[in-house]
């Protein structure tokens, strides 16, 4: 980090699950443990329940909950904004109305990525500014998770989910996706690495 070395220390602890008034206690015993990042999933469905009405506020502004950590214990966050999270969570965080339909989720279809770049174009202009590269807490930002568990693992659309993150905090912030080493997994990682073959254009 800044061209010395750094080792960063990580513990899950979910905005989504805790009173916002208890943030900061939270917050303040995993810096107690040693830890100095935190890692957290932004379910879609907790802020979209219903198409188009989005909620950031109070216990869903999770912009707080990564400035508490940061200002009052000096922790930085590894953001997992999905669009599928898993988490435990209802759905895997997609809203109803995404799943509700004959959709083939997590892939290429073009009506799952209609929805999907609804919801990124407007979760990703609220993480640019609290990047670390523009002076924030976040290191890095995982897209999809678990992936290698889908039955086709629509490279492609990795491809295209990598370029529209991109697009909206820049090239050169740290993205990422989870998954437990696998042969298939480092297919889909490999892919990262080859020309693209979706272009800003198609976003």
């Amino acid at each position: 980090m800044d061209d010395k070395p750094f080792t960063y220390y990580s513990g899950s602890i979910h905005y989504f699950r805790i009173h916002e008034k208890r943030w900061s206690q939270r917050l303040r015993q995993l810096r107690d443990l040693g830890l100095n990042a935190i890692q957290y999933y932004i379910p879609w469905n907790f802020h979209e329940v219903f198409e188009g009405q989005y909620n950031f506020v109070d216990d869903r502004n999770f912009t707080e909950f990564s400035r508490l950590a940061w200002q009052q214990h000096g922790m930085y966050t590894i953001l997992r904004v999905g669009p599928y999270v898993c988490g435990e969570w209802e759905n895997g965080g997609f809203p109803a109305y995404v799943t509700d339909g004959n959709l083939t989720l997590r892939s290429s279809d073009e009506r799952y990525l209609f929805y999907v770049k609804k919801w990124f174009d407007v979760l990703l202009p609220k993480i640019k500014p609290m990047l670390y590269n523009n002076g924030g807490p976040i290191l890095m930002v995982q897209i999809e998770n678990g992936f290698g568990w889908t039955p086709k693992r629509d490279k492609k659309y990795m491809k295209w989910l990598r370029v529209l993150a991109l697009k909206h905090l820049g090239k050169d912030t740290v993205l990422f996706t989870s998954k437990k080493s696998s042969q298939p997994m480092r297919s889909i990682a490999q892919t990262w690495n080859d020309p693209w073959s979706v272009t800003d254009n198609q976003l």
